[in-house]
């Protein structure tokens, strides 16, 4: 294959990359040439998200990937993370495993929340108080059909945050009548290394009923008494006055301070619902409603102290280490999503309105950092802050698919609608919730409302040549927010704490322009370019709040002014067929981000300072990313990755120091090679991940590593054995981590651990 283009479009270091993916590529083709066998059989994969009507993958736009329902079966951990963790351009981060029950995930080094847009069936998830995920906490792994991963730009379609690309989480409805079953527990191999007595369950049943009907009810629950993975520094010698204990450690950036203990077992408890039934009231016609409630509940436990008084007595606060530090947030979230949709088909068209609600609850409380000298027991109790917040979302949507001719026009408009508020209490028992001592000492909230038009035309060009052109006009409007803070005398007379904040209003329009281009039977070409932008949230519009470190107190302040990040990324690919339904893919990206939400510091005095969140950053990612699945028999499947993300602050007048510095959360590289075996008996994984380490302050000054507080490579090694008693129960044995790896991700992450399950399905 001598006729691969040269990406002449693309500057810098992206064009060597551009050539030598190409090169291999050529070079590879002659795999291309085998014909496939029985696989040929297979249903043909459909997707949604990459153009929000049903279309198959390898018609698809873009890069696309989807982790399939096997593919989710035999993921050895079975979290959110894990599904899309081994995917190309991924980047998530490693906690604690299968207790990562929210976890933070970003697309070509996009990082950030609200950066990458996570929809559930279709549904934007992101609460607006933080641009976070909370609702994926009650998406249960059992329930899922697929995963489907887009790259790239894609405001064009879904409007603020997906900058990155998109994630959409697709969960099941059987078509006949179906009853799911499954228990799971497991262990670390070295106490304390992992979680401790982790439990999983999952009952579900559908239903079918006269061909018209069909219910499903699912509840699922997980338990787990945690591990100790925080730890208690000092930056202060507590070794002094006959105190002994304290461990003389470094910290990320080189500095100098004392290991004391750790805050305990990070104990959590989770229990989901879902409802989800569909309608087929006419030929024509048909309507969708889920309900789904889930409740996660964190509480740490038994905290240790390795400090000890002249007679050996434990110590858990001196004159250095305030009581406090062994005490952790206890933190409870409840999250609520309903939907109810109606579908109608005309001769040649199809029409489909959509109602999403979405509520989070959460309240969180933390110990007043307070110095009590010669304490010897751990806290019990204490006075402490309560921290209650909550978020609603509200989306109507309105879709219509029109063919024209030989062309696909989407067109469609959407309102949504959110408020947040977050509050805080004093308390008399940091941990009873219900300890108030008095009323609100701070608050904050607002609301947006943002009204959408989008379209998307989908153009076969000639029968090699297809492109798609879309492009969404969004209005965002700010609206009510405000700011009070009673906490102090001082603070409820200073008018910067105490005000309604003013209204504003931003338009933007994302374009993109898709082509794709059939260079041989089994070779395509793509490449697309288009816009994004990602709005800022209330949090950053609104949320005041202090904190008071080793005697200094810095003041965070919101900006109401902040305008949203716009990005602009061009990229090119190649997909090569292989042999027995294989696929190579090889993409070459750039994408520009202006306008980058971020912080200034200013140092009032030696006791003083304050945050401001302005619009200050620009920044720049390059990157490339090849991807092989290769079935090497009817049984058996190799799929190996490669990312590598070269990412760059190209000015930040907020932070000069971070200007020419690496992106903070993403690795340089990341690696990804997995064996799967599926037979009549047999089936399990073989993986492993491999990421670089990661930077967590925008000046890049915490290089080292190995620490606590540091971002860590890694190079991981999981497996999953599982046995097909019958064709209704599977047993499993999954071992993550299998080379027991010692690193941090900020916190001291988990270790060698097992876990065993009984999946039952009639």
């Amino acid at each position: 294959m001598n006729t691969v283009p040269t990406p002449g479009k693309f500057p810098g270091k992206l064009r060597p990359l551009a050539l030598c993916t190409a090169s291999v590529l050529s070079c590879l083709a002659p795999l291309a040439q085998a014909e496939p066998g029985e696989s040929e059989a297979v249903l043909p994969v459909v997707i949604t998200t990459a153009t929000r009507t049903e279309i198959k993958l390898e018609n698809a736009p873009g890069s696309v990937s989807v982790v399939s329902r096997k593919d989710i079966e035999n993921t050895p951990r079975a979290s959110l993370k894990e599904l899309v963790s081994g995917l190309e351009g991924v980047v998530t981060g490693q906690l604690r495993g299968q207790s990562d029950m929210v976890p933070g995930m970003s697309i070509r080094g996009v990082s950030g929340s609200g950066r990458t847009m996570v929809l559930v069936d279709g549904v934007p998830i992101s609460t607006s108080y933080a641009g976070e995920n909370q609702v994926l906490g009650g998406v249960n792994v059992e329930d899922l059909q697929q995963v489907e991963v887009v790259r790239g730009p894609f405001s064009s379609l879904y409007g603020s945050s997906a900058m990155g690309g998109v994630i959409n989480f697709v969960t099941a409805m059987p078509d006949k009548e179906e009853y799911r079953a499954s228990f799971g527990y497991g262990e670390a191999f070295e106490d304390g290394r992992a979680q401790k007595a982790l439990m999983r369950g999952y009952l579900s049943a559908a239903k079918k009923f006269n061909d018209v009907l069909k219910v499903k009810v699912s509840y699922g629950w997980m338990n787990s008494d945690g591990y100790r993975s925080d730890m208690v520094m000092s930056t202060g010698n507590p070794n002094v006055g006959g105190v002994t204990g304290a461990e003389r450690v470094s910290s990320p950036t080189g500095g100098i301070r004392y290991l004391v203990g750790n805050t305990g077992r990070g104990e959590q408890e989770k229990q989901d619902l879902g409802i989800r039934a569909e309608l087929q009231a006419t030929d024509r016609d048909s309507v969708h409603f889920s309900y789904t409630r889930s409740n996660i509940h964190n509480q740490y436990q038994d905290p240790e102290s390795q400090l000890r008084d002249s007679a050996g007595k434990t110590l858990y606060g001196t004159t250095v280490v305030p009581v406090s530090s062994f005490s952790s947030s206890i933190n409870d979230m409840t999250n609520e999503v309903a939907t109810l949709g109606w579908k109608h088909r005309f001769a040649n068209s199809r029409l489909s309105l959509r109602y999403a609600g979405i509520r989070v609850d959460e309240w969180y409380t933390t110990a007043n950092r307070t110095v009590q000298a010669g304490a010897t027991s751990p806290l019990d109790g204490g006075a402490g802050v309560l921290t209650p917040r909550y978020s609603e979302n509200h989306l109507f949507d309105a879709l219509l698919e029109q063919p024209l001719g030989d062309t696909i026009l989407l067109l469609g408009t959407q309102l949504k609608t959110t408020k947040s508020v977050a509050d805080t209490y004093n308390l008399g028992n940091y941990t009873q919730e219900g300890s108030r001592t008095g009323g609100k000492t701070t608050t904050s909230g607002g609301q947006e409302r943002v009204i959408a038009l989008f379209g998307d035309w989908q153009i076969p060009v000639s029968s090699k040549l297809s492109a798609s052109l879309g492009a969404r006009y969004e209005n965002w409007h700010f609206h009510d927010g405000f700011t009070y803070d009673r906490s102090t005398p001082a603070n409820a007379a200073n008018p910067a704490l105490n005000k309604a904040h003013p209204s504003s209003t931003k338009d933007n329009i994302s374009p993109k322009l898709t082509l794709g281009y059939q260079l041989l039977e089994r070779t395509m070409l793509k490449s697309s370019w288009g816009t994004a932008f990602n709005a800022p949230n209330i949090r950053d519009l609104t949320r005041n709040y202090s904190r008071n470190v080793g005697g200094v107190t810095t003041t965070y302040q919101g900006n109401p002014n902040l305008k949203p990040e716009t990005s602009q990324t061009i990229d090119l690919g190649i997909e090569q067929g292989t042999a027995n339904q294989g696929l190579m893919k090889a993409y070459v990206f750039q994408t520009e981000i202006s306008d980058m939400h971020s912080t200034m510091t200013t140092v009032v005095n030696s006791t003083t300072s304050v945050v401001d969140r302005v619009n200050v950053g620009k920044a720049r990612i390059r990157g490339l990313e090849l991807a092989l699945t290769q079935p090497l028999t009817p049984s058996l499947r190799l799929m190996a990755n490669y990312t590598h993300l070269d990412t760059k602050i190209l000015s930040n007048k907020g932070d000069p120091a971070s200007e020419g510095k690496q992106l903070t959360s993403v690795p340089r590289h990341m690696a990804n090679l997995a064996l799967n075996y599926d037979d009549s008996r047999y089936f399990g994984t073989l993986a492993y991940q491999y990421a670089s380490s990661r930077y967590f302050n925008s000046d890049n000054s915490d290089d080292v590593r190995g620490v606590y507080g540091s971002y860590d490579a890694y190079r991981l090694v999981h497996a999953k054995l599982g046995y097909h008693v019958n064709r209704n129960l599977d047993l499993s044995l999954a071992i993550s981590n299998l080379t027991d790896e010692r690193y941090y991700n900020s916190v001291l992450t988990e270790g060698r651990a097992w876990f065993a399950q009984a999946s039952l399905k009639f």
